[in-house]
């Protein structure tokens, strides 16, 4: 079974990635992107067994609290773009009170995937990859203590890739990306795909997950 909703997860990812190359302005906003996915996920039929409960959420939290020093002291939960949970968490949820805590909730829940998505524009680079916007995803992430089963981090870059400054920022990010996910856990994927495609070859999604 949990082959089988990996492949479906994938499955959804390699058609995003497919829509928004054909039609970059179709997902207008990052939003838009969780969004989509979100659909798709919903499309597939494994994810539309009985259950007590959803098995998709949306700005699901993590387990553990992180503090910002840049903001604040105090510690948060971090919460995830996606997350899939388990077959036997819905259950289990479902016997909870409508009133439950955070707490109570995380408890009795396991995530098989959770999602991160960003979209780089021109209006949201830094000079170069920082830790505000890549390592943040990453440590929720690849957190052991979240209990994370799976984890995609999912970057599309839609930039104007006729400027050689543009083209080499990708690579940049590709290439910071790719250094990140050889410190993190194996369970850890992360794809880069550029929007629109500027080398003029057939989309082919496999090609835009960065390898260990």
């Amino acid at each position: 079974m949990k082959e089988e909703f990996l492949n479906a997860i994938e499955r959804c990812i390699s058609q995003l990635i497919i829509e928004i190359e054909k039609q970059p302005l179709s997902y207008y906003t990052e939003r838009d992107l969780h969004w989509r996915l979100f659909h798709l996920l919903k499309g597939e039929r494994i994810f539309c067994k009985d259950s007590a409960l959803e098995l998709i959420h949306a700005e699901f939290p993590s387990i553990n609290k992180y503090s910002k020093e840049y903001r604040e002291e105090r510690k948060r939960r971090g919460h995830y773009d996606l997350v899939v949970w388990e077959l036997g968490s819905a259950q289990k949820v479902a016997n909870l009170a409508p009133w439950a805590t955070a707490d109570e909730i995380l408890s009795q829940t396991e995530i098989l995937v959770a999602v991160e998505m960003k979209c780089w524009e021109h209006n949201v680079l830094p000079t170069k990859p920082n830790e505000e916007m890549v390592d943040w995803d990453i440590r929720k992430l690849a957190d052991p203590e979240n209990k994370v089963q799976y984890a995609y981090f999912l970057n599309f870059v839609r930039l104007d890739f006729s400027s050689d400054k543009n083209r080499t920022y990708y690579e940049n990010l590709r290439n910071y990306l790719g250094e990140k996910l050889r410190e993190a856990p194996s369970t850890l994927k992360i794809l880069c795909t550029p929007v629109p495609e500027w080398r003029g070859s057939p989309i082919d999604p496999e090609q835009y997950w960065i390898h260990r």
